[in-house]
């Protein structure tokens, strides 16, 4: 705790953040158990809701298919077909009546009809109908008479009678019942009907309301537990699961509610409403998990956290920014006199306080004559160096050029005598006279041209006529004051990237353009990808002053960073590829920064 009484910042930072975040904890753990609370009884009043309305649904639902199978006693004339009293009995009666059934609810899969008088079967599928001899299955013993049976939801079959394609095997629940000669217990014929679970599904997807869940349908039975009739679960769900449900409902005597359970790995709150159907007895019953009850409460909290660490988040900020306002003024006088002890830079602070701000101060008082001293050699020392580079940057001339031009010279000499070579030696001479004179670092534009055309006519004479060149200079920019060698380096890159010339042009232009001074070189050799001329000019047009590496380049690298030094960051340079091939090269002046030296 030392380390906190020590600063004030501290225990600002520590004591404001915590004042805020205990009493949002508190008010987060309060509503969280409030939005539980009332989404518990909202999801109670819901899904009751829902369950009433589904079981409502249901009912009718199955109420429609016992009334198809009840139409074989209303049509007077097939029920005395089944009874074998009709004088005339063909298939084509069986067929409208049984087809007429599978309409009346869409989804009926397919029916089954035994006719005992006959021992045939009928049996149809998708508006096709097949017939058999003998019954599929026996009625349930324990099934009273004019009751039906329905059967939990299962894979059909064929009741024995073989199709061809043979119909793929889908789910389906049954409804059965016998068909007896009324008033009597006789029994005249069996019917099934398969039906396809499609509005159980739609049942089941109305339950979902605002609080998705696991649906069930069980059928209870008198002898036992009963079982599953249809479940949103896939087929192989947790089986011991359902069994534990039904055994919690064989013990409630009510037809409706709820009740909480954690069992086989769910946790949750269970919900159910029984159906009582003819001679049938169902339960629909709706299961959610715990996560999805309270899902909304913990968005709720997550926003509420998120809105609290907010305000956490700008407390800390005020604290800091209060803390900066109060401290930061020591802290930047000691970095302040740590920079000055340095050589950085100057400055003279005197508060005239007692306290540590004052004796900050005095401390500076102290360190004024180092400090000027320590500027003054700095910037004698760096100006020197510039200069040094200047001149060394001046005099790096490639000597490969000098040698290949006197090789040129003495192979025309031993050849002929002709003016031709006095003109040559002459262009070197003027050469080596230009660059002998190393204390002029600004020379006239026309200098710069007239050097460049004694090293053209020497490249002339080297390549046999081979290129050309022309030199269009403004008249109002000849006398233009440039550094030293600045045109050369540039028309030297044609050459040095083009080893075999023929049929070369080169031009140097100079131009005087809204404030801004132009030297362009172009050429018709190799020139370069655009890709590699625009990384090469951010490169060049990157160079900040004229200590920076340069390499071993005395090309565009050595002209640029001088221009700079001279000229300032305002001179750019522009590399263009030219079509069909050729390369240019643009070096932009401010005029603001040039001045025009004397005829």
């Amino acid at each position: 705790m030392r380390w906190i009484k020590q600063s004030l910042r501290r225990q600002l930072m520590l004591l404001i953040p915590l004042s805020l975040l205990i009493p949002s904890l508190l008010s987060l753990y309060i509503n969280y158990q409030f939005t539980k609370d009332s989404l518990y009884d909202q999801a109670i009043e819901e899904t009751t809701t829902l369950l009433d309305r589904g079981s409502d649904d249901l009912a009718g639902y199955l109420d429609d298919l016992n009334q198809v199978s009840l139409s074989v006693y209303a049509d007077d004339d097939f029920y005395n077909i089944l009874l074998g009293k009709a004088s005339t009995i063909g298939s084509g009666e069986y067929y409208n009546k049984l087809y007429d059934m599978t309409r009346v609810v869409r989804e009926i899969r397919q029916i089954y009809l035994y006719q005992a008088s006959s021992n045939r079967s009928f049996l149809i599928v998708g508006g096709s109908m097949k017939q058999g001899y003998g019954r599929a299955e026996a009625p349930p013993a324990n099934l009273q008479p004019y009751d039906f049976v329905i059967q939990n939801v299962h894979r059909s079959g064929d009741y024995g009678i073989r199709q061809t394609p043979n119909p793929k095997s889908v789910p389906v629940f049954t409804l059965q019942r016998s068909i007896y000669l009324v008033p009597t217990d006789e029994v005249v014929g069996w019917l099934s009907i398969d039906v396809a679970p499609d509005e159980l599904n739609r049942i089941f997807r109305n339950l979902d309301g605002n609080l998705p869940g696991d649906l069930f349908i069980y059928k209870q039975s008198k002898e036992g537990l009963g079982a599953v009739f249809y479940e949103s679960l896939p087929e192989d769900a947790n089986s011991s699961f359902n069994e534990t449900v039904m055994r919690r409902l064989v013990g409630l005597s009510d037809g409706a509610g709820s009740f909480a359970m954690k069992e086989d790995g769910f946790d949750g709150l269970l919900f159910y409403r029984t159906v009582q159907f003819g001679n049938q007895s169902f339960v629909m019953a709706k299961r959610i998990s715990e996560h999805a009850l309270y899902a909304k409460a913990e968005r709720i909290t997550l926003i509420n956290s998120g809105i609290a660490l907010f305000f956490l988040a700008v407390s800390i900020g005020v604290v800091l920014a209060v803390s900066f306002n109060i401290f930061s003024p020591i802290g930047r006088l000691i970095r302040h006199m740590s920079r000055i002890q340095n050589g950085q830079f100057s400055a003279t602070i005197n508060l005239g306080q007692q306290d540590e701000i004052g004796a900050l101060a005095n401390r500076f008082q102290t360190m004024m004559d180092t400090i000027n001293e320590m500027i003054e050699r700095e910037y004698a020392i760096k100006m020197a160096n510039q200069r040094s580079e200047i001149k060394a940057l001046q005099s790096q001339i490639n000597p490969h050029f000098l040698n290949n031009a006197l090789q040129s010279i003495g192979s025309v000499a031993l050849e002929a005598q002709i003016p031709r070579v006095y003109t040559l030696i002459s262009s070197l001479g003027q050469m080596m006279y230009y660059n002998m004179r190393n204390k002029e670092e600004l020379v006239a534009l026309a200098e710069e041209e007239g050097y460049a055309r004694h090293y053209l006519m020497l490249q002339e004479q080297r390549h046999q006529g081979r290129f050309r060149y022309e030199i269009d200079s403004d008249p109002t920019a000849r006398m233009l004051l440039l550094p030293k060698m600045t045109l050369q380096p540039v028309v030297e890159n044609y050459f040095e990237h083009n080893q075999r010339i023929k049929d070369g042009e080169l031009g140097i232009c100079t131009r005087l353009y809204d404030g801004e001074f132009h030297l362009i070189v172009r050429d018709n050799g190799a020139g370069m990808r655009e890709d590699k001329a625009a990384w090469l000019e951010g490169d060049l047009n990157a160079i900040r002053e004229i200590g920076e590496s340069i390499g071993d380049s005395i090309g565009l690298r050595n002209v640029m960073s001088r221009l700079r030094y001279y000229y300032g960051h305002e001179v750019h340079i522009r590399l263009q590829s030219l079509k069909p091939q050729g390369f240019a090269v643009t070096l932009i002046i401010p005029t603001s920064q040039l001045r025009e030296g004397s005829a």
